[in-house]
């Protein structure tokens, strides 16, 4: 027999004029993505369009392609990328800025202290070789071996660069953190006999992230990690993989140990053209796993949603990214100065006072724009900005799921609007704003 229990949540108590006081946390990655279809299209009216564009979020992640066809090619990246996040700085200072700092398990040419160590075979130790002892690549990137200890201290130092040398960076932003052992296959890599699985790769890679974040961390700065993983309970989040050697319990109890502040990125996060049918499990999975992170002490999220329809500010696409805020609203943490524990990640630094952030952009190729998503010509502020124009108010209390454990059902209060979000197992998925009224209380069935 079920029991249903009706919860009435009483918006008379609350005022309707409750404000955050602060903007949303919006975020954006981009790189060059366009030259604007003509060939007097500069590269200093580039940035100067794409800082105007930064300059409207309250984080901006600048990916590594940038500038990476001006002279000289696909080298001193480092430098290109401290350049543009000055330049958004001096802009906006408001806006907390980040760089991509590489793929997690990939050592780029582009970057030159990586390059520095691909040209030197004294380093050869620190990459992965198959069976008959070949550098694995992917075109012309290698990738770490972080079983070795002497590789996860050399990637400390990617992080280190922009800790040290570039006053105007906020962050790195580190992709693909943990999909070469999500997805290990030691046949697709010929390392059956050297490395029949993942799990000592996955170890030092955690080292890797922890060494990543508690260099940032020492400047007031922080590491974003990109990762397919997730919490005992909610996986798997992510279409791409089916399981880590490790959950996403060991990095988190790690970086809690050592009291280091950090961020996690989902790349996919709720794209509804992806949950059906029995996907709707991966929803489900990412929002409660999200729910998870936003109660750790000193751990915090990004969602980049996103969405291959046609078109902007059409009425589809505004169903998809309604739906993808709420689910980030549903699982987002308190605002800092809202809770008693004051060590969650006050260290004086511009990240002191926020959260988590949400953006979304383009997946599929817009007219003119050479990438997806990351291209600087894959967002449009006047798509997004009434949804973060809107005063959520702040949350009252952490997200419910509604019933049973994977019912993929969520509620949440906030001040000034009660959110209802369905994954659609049993159903068609569907998000619901109410916003609060002087009159008439909320009835909940649970």
């Amino acid at each position: 027999m079920s029991l249903i229990r009706v919860v009435l949540f009483c918006s008379c108590c609350v005022s309707t004029a409750a404000s955050t006081g602060a903007p949303f946390p919006s975020m954006i990655f981009f790189e060059n993505g366009t030259h604007n279809g003509t060939a007097a299209y500069s590269q200093e009216q580039m940035h100067k369009d794409q800082v105007e564009l930064a300059s409207h979020f309250q984080l901006a992640i600048v990916g590594w392609g940038e500038d990476q066809d001006s002279i000289p090619v696909c080298l001193h990246q480092e430098e290109k990328l401290a350049n543009i996040s000055a330049e958004i700085k001096a802009k906006s200072p408001s806006t907390r800025t980040a760089v991509y700092a590489g793929q997690f398990e990939f050592v780029v040419p582009c970057y030159d202290i990586q390059r520095r160590i691909m040209e030197d075979p004294a380093y050869d130790g620190m990459f992965m070789k198959d069976d008959a002892g070949h550098v694995l690549k992917q075109g012309t990137f290698f990738i770490w071996d972080f079983r070795n200890a002497s590789a996860v201290a050399y990637h400390t130092k990617l992080a280190g660069y922009f800790a040290e040398n570039a006053p105007g960076v906020d962050a790195v932003f580190f992709d693909e953190g943990d999909s070469f052992a999500c997805g290990y296959d030691c046949k697709q890599h010929n390392t059956c006999r050297t490395m029949p699985n993942a799990s000592d790769w996955h170890k030092g890679a955690i080292q890797a992230w922890i060494g990543a974040a508690q260099v940032m961390a020492s400047v007031g700065k922080r590491a974003i990690l990109s990762s397919q993983n997730a919490f005992n309970g909610s996986s798997p989040e992510l279409f791409k993989h089916h399981g880590c050697p490790y959950l996403e319990d060991v990095p988190a109890q790690k970086m809690a140990e050592l009291s280091i502040p950090w961020m996690r990125f989902y790349e996919y996060w709720l794209v509804p053209e992806q949950f059906a049918g029995k996907q709707w499990q991966y929803c489900r999975n990412q929002v409660a796993n999200a729910v998870e992170e936003g109660k750790r002490t000193g751990m915090h999220f990004v969602a980049a949603g996103t969405s291959p329809l046609p078109g902007w500010g059409t009425p589809e696409r505004i169903s998809a990214l309604e739906f993808s805020l709420a689910g980030f609203l549903i699982a987002k943490g308190h605002p800092d100065v809202e809770i008693k524990d004051v060590s969650k990640s006050f260290d004086g630094s511009v990240w002191d006072g926020q959260a988590d952030f949400f953006g979304f952009d383009h997946q599929g190729l817009t007219e003119g724009c050479k990438h997806t998503r990351w291209g600087d010509c894959d967002h449009n502020y006047t798509e997004v900005e009434a949804l973060y124009a809107r005063d959520y108010g702040l949350p009252m209390s952490d997200a419910i799921e509604v019933g049973e454990v994977g019912s993929g059902r969520f509620f949440r209060q906030y001040t000034n609007v009660n959110i209802t979000f369905d994954c659609g197992k049993s159903g068609e998925r569907h998000a619901n704003f109410t916003w609060a009224s002087p009159d008439e209380p909320v009835v909940l069935l649970v």
